[in-house]
């Protein structure tokens, strides 16, 4: 019932984005082999699919695409409990004997003996579902964290919590949202928690990054081979602290930005184009896929859109996403063809044993005999597609 704490809003669109990159350059195994005397004319799927469903194409010889690379003070709170979490890592709560490491009590000490919950608090507490008066599968936990009012956990729960004094048990009732993916059976359900408040640490302040400063000088000091070397403290405010954190947000973003670079133009060129009489059945072999990814993981399909696809969690996002899968094979196979692409009998020989060696097959020729020449020249054909596409992008930085 938790959120992930660490995924940023960038790193989940880009979730979705990395399909792109997967989608061009996909073999399709069930496809037969083609004649392969022909390859100088370029035998692929791309090179003769109907792309007349694309009624206006985007100027894909001149693409601008953003590398936003803003950051919220969302992000920067939940870096700051992340590393709130490394600290609590080094303390053993719930042995015999329960440790707590002297970092970790000075950091609690920042709160200056606050022991009422406030709004932006840190709490340190366990909790126990009952629904029904049952115990809730998968509903318990010991020494997890929150931040007050910040939604890691369903609407209502962090709120309830607000105004209770630590080492205190209470009840509280949550209704689970309409739409809850993780387990469709607590939709629209009220369940009760039983709570107990183990700690209070503090949001963003002065006193709290010095600790934070003290606990990476002591990793420094513990993990270090190298006897010479000292540690240097990279902030001792809370306002050198976010700027810290948000250099280092960009930075990530930035990495995640540039990995994923033929996603966003996909993106881009899929925003700028229009599309009449998409291909039903393209959309539905999509759809196919996803469903038999899922069993394969053993999971429901709506719990793998959910975790594999950025949080998608409604029948509308799910039937654009496999709009967007076909239309940007469409938006490949109108490059190739716009640009006459063709594939020669060295690029062929190149890349099947560079997908031999990468799949395992024992050469190039048993790699097409398998999968058939026309999957392997899509293969190159969509890397010319997305090497032209790359030559012809602005990336415009956003601070």
């Amino acid at each position: 019932m938790k959120k992930s704490k660490t995924t940023s809003r960038k790193i989940a669109v880009s979730a979705v984005i990395i399909v792109v990159t997967l989608l061009v350059a996909f073999i399709l195994p069930s496809c037969k082999k083609g004649d392969s005397d022909n390859v100088l004319e370029g035998i692929s799927t791309y090179a003769t699919y109907d792309i007349s469903y694309i009624t206006k194409l985007a100027d894909y010889k001149n693409i601008t695409v953003t590398n936003d690379l803003t950051v919220s003070d969302d992000e920067v709170r939940d870096s700051y409990l992340e590393a709130v979490e490394n600290i609590m890592a080094r303390c053993d709560f719930t042995a015999d004997e329960p440790t707590v490491d002297p970092i970790f009590e000075k950091l609690v000490a920042c709160t200056g003996g606050r022991t009422v919950t406030e709004e932006g608090d840190i709490v340190c507490f366990d909790y126990a579902g009952q629904l029904d008066g049952e115990p809730l599968e998968g509903g318990t936990a010991q020494y997890t964290t929150a931040i007050l009012g910040a939604g890691y956990f369903i609407p209502g729960f962090e709120e309830s919590i607000i105004g209770h004094e630590t080492g205190t048990e209470f009840d509280i009732f949550v209704t689970f949202p309409e739409s809850y993916p993780q387990n469709t059976d607590l939709e629209n359900k009220e369940v009760c928690f039983t709570i107990f408040v183990h700690y209070i640490i503090p949001a963003i302040s002065d006193a709290s990054v010095a600790v934070l400063s003290e606990y990476e000088e002591t990793v420094f000091d513990e993990t270090k081979t190298d006897e010479s070397k000292t540690f240097v403290p990279q902030y001792s405010t809370a306002a050198e602290y976010v700027e810290y954190v948000k250099e280092q947000l960009r930075t990530e973003a930035d990495l995640n930005f540039q990995s994923n670079l033929e996603g966003h133009i996909m993106y881009a060129l899929y925003s700028g184009s229009e599309f009449s009489n998409v291909p039903q059945t393209e959309i539905d072999n999509f759809k196919k896929s996803v469903e038999e990814t899922a069993a394969g993981y053993g999971v429901s399909t709506d719990v793998y859109l959910y975790y594999a696809y950025g949080g998608i969690t409604t029948q509308e996002e799910y039937d654009e996403l496999a709009r967007f899968q076909v239309c940007t094979r469409g938006i490949v196979a109108a490059v190739v063809q716009g640009e006459k692409m063709t594939v020669t009998r060295e690029e062929l020989n190149t890349e099947a044993a560079s997908l031999a060696e990468q799949y395992g097959y024992e050469s190039g020729d048993s790699l097409i005999s398998m999968v058939g020449i026309e999957n392997v020249c899509n293969a190159i054909l969509a890397e010319k597609a997305v090497d032209l596409l790359i030559a012809n992008t602005t990336v415009d930085e956003k601070r």
